[in-house]
């Protein structure tokens, strides 16, 4: 037998605690008289109910029980160590029985979430702060890792269709730190603004995300990045697109990054680094 879905989910103090608020004794008592189908142990918990509600120090499992409700187990012929068994074995039974219904693995309903969200597309495309990261550990579900080592703008524009020909859910785009590092930097705008174009004319449900440039330890890169960051949100602001500024992420300083979070080389970062940023944009991968 199973237990009525919406009392499945609750804990066993709510049932078995005393008077309570109305709500919740109405909610115990509609559970006292649905569980059991047998006309004489209906009765019986019914008159547990009633007790719960005359006398405030009741508690089923200390046997606290009021003389009148000690003559109902007396005229069903049950005893009270037999009624605690038989309600923990129908309890038992009604959670664990049967495949069916909405219970989740865990119980506490993340499981549906968490599969929701893995059937999603999510592709993570850009240069290599995106090809290094682990993405799909991170997260626990498969995500779609285009990042490619020493890219530059340009070059995504010329590969961004292909990427959303699949037409992911969400992209997370993290791209312009080669360009900086190559003095590339005057086009990095317009090309970010021809990748958003691009996606939205061969993909146009794709959620976009533009990461901002991150810091690494060389000081003129920064001072760039510092510059070309807010242009970068004013165009995504412009064109509608989420832009994550995860720059402050990786500074101990205006001036130097935390070191904490970089491989020996100071450009690219650590596991801790990728980690922090994961644990910052999972709000966006998730929802």
């Amino acid at each position: 037998m199973r237990l009525p879905f919406p009392l499945i989910f609750l804990p066993p103090g709510f049932l078995f605690e005393g008077p309570g608020n109305p709500i919740t004794s109405l909610i115990r008592g509609l559970f006292f008289s649905m569980l059991l189908s047998e006309p004489a142990v209906r009765h019986f918990y019914t008159r547990i109910y009633l007790d719960s509600q005359l006398n405030p120090y009741y508690h089923p499992l200390e046997f606290n029980l009021t003389p009148r409700t000690a003559a109902a187990m007396d005229s069903i012929g049950i005893s009270k160590r037999a009624f605690v068994f038989l309600f923990l074995i129908i309890l038992v039974a009604g959670c664990g029985g049967g495949s069916g219904g909405n219970v989740t693995a865990s119980g506490t309903g993340s499981s549906s979430v968490d599969a929701a969200v893995a059937q999603q597309k999510i592709i993570f495309a850009g240069d290599s702060a995106v090809g290094r990261g682990n993405w799909s550990s991170y997260f626990g579900f498969s995500i779609e890792n285009r990042g490619v080592d020493g890219l530059e703008t340009y070059q995504l524009v010329s590969s961004i269709e292909g990427i959303v020909a699949s037409k992911p859910n969400k992209i997370f785009i993290s791209i312009g730190g080669n360009n900086i590092l190559n003095r590339h930097e005057s086009v990095i705008v317009n090309d970010i603004a021809a990748i958003i174009n691009r996606i939205r004319v061969v993909s146009p449900g794709t959620v976009i995300f533009f990461h901002s440039i991150l810091p690494c330890k060389y000081d003129f890169t920064n001072s760039l990045a510092e510059a070309y960051n807010p242009q970068i949100q004013a165009l995504c602001n412009q064109q509608g697109v989420t832009f994550i500024n995860i720059y402050s992420l990786f500074k101990n300083s205006k001036t130097t990054i935390n070191l904490n979070y970089y491989q020996a080389d100071g450009i690219h970062l650590n596991d801790a680094g990728y980690q922090l940023w994961a644990n910052t944009i999972k709000p966006l991968v998730v929802s």
